[in-house]
């Protein structure tokens, strides 16, 4: 597995550095739902002829990261280890019927 120079913490001890620390845990929630609301407009745009498939892959790419990011920051102000919290919930999603033979995808969910 590859391995990344940045993580949870250096994140969260940059944004500290940068921004002030953080008074607010619902702040850094909001702020992950603006950038969710940006990834959501900028995959909008891909249902558009005229809009270049590669510059929505480039801007959704940012996108994603601004919400890992602001993410990474909210979990290490809450005390969470975002990978081992990733796999005790894999854990449990494994474990799980799949929602797909139950007839519980949505609409709105995946091609398939």
């Amino acid at each position: 597995m590859k391995q990344y120079r940045e993580n949870q913490q250096t994140i969260a001890e940059w944004a500290d550095r940068t921004f002030g620390e953080t008074q607010s845990n619902v702040w850094l929630a909001c702020r992950a739902n603006e950038e969710m609301a940006e990834l959501l407009a900028c995959l909008g745009a891909d249902n558009l002829d005229k809009i270049d498939t590669m510059f929505v892959t480039r801007k959704a790419a940012g996108e994603i990261a601004d919400i890992v990011i602001v993410l990474y920051e909210l979990a290490e102000h809450l005390g969470i280890d975002v990978h081992q919290a990733v796999d005790t919930k894999m854990d449990i999603n494994r474990s799980r019927e799949s929602r797909r033979e139950e007839g519980m995808e949505p609409e709105w969910g995946r091609a398939g």
